[in-house]
């Protein structure tokens, strides 16, 4: 049961998000995007609300919900992934293409072993100069027969 201060609370915390979310634009949304969904931490943020809120109050998360598909539908956030409603789950975790996360992670590892190769080559640079030095030496006591044993 909702008491009274949680119920107006409730309430002003959804006036809140009507509030921010008419105050925005789609190049706004676009900005704060995560794959098929807003990121809850920049809704919380520019909405002025705690960030539980969003998952704890019910009739904010509705609207939230509410907001994502109707920019789902106009094109603003990507397409849920096949087989995913966007209906209000209770305790269910909500699936979402994973593909852009996966390009990001593989794109990351790409610029560490660049990093990488690009170090090798410098230390067989290094290494190769150092040699030189050694068979230059090398050379002038063959020369000269004063080889160490």
């Amino acid at each position: 049961m909702i008491k009274q201060n949680d119920s107006k609370q409730a309430q002003e915390s959804l006036d809140k998000f009507h509030t921010w979310s008419a105050s925005l634009s789609k190049a706004d949304f676009i900005a704060i995007a995560r794959g098929a969904k807003l990121s809850r931490k920049d809704v919380a943020k520019g909405a002025g609300i705690a960030r539980s809120t969003l998952n704890d109050n019910v009739l904010v998360k509705k609207e939230l919900l509410v907001l994502e598909k109707n920019l789902r539908a106009d094109g603003v956030l990507a397409k849920l992934a096949e087989g995913v409603s966007d209906e209000l789950v209770p305790d269910g975790p909500t699936l979402y293409d994973q593909t852009a996360d996966e390009f990001k992670r593989l794109k990351i590892e790409v610029e560490r072993l660049k990093t990488l190769c690009l170090r090798q080559d410098a230390e067989i640079e290094r290494l190769r100069a150092k040699l030189l030095q050694f068979a230059e030496i090398s050379d002038v006591l063959s020369d000269t027969g004063l080889m160490p044993r």
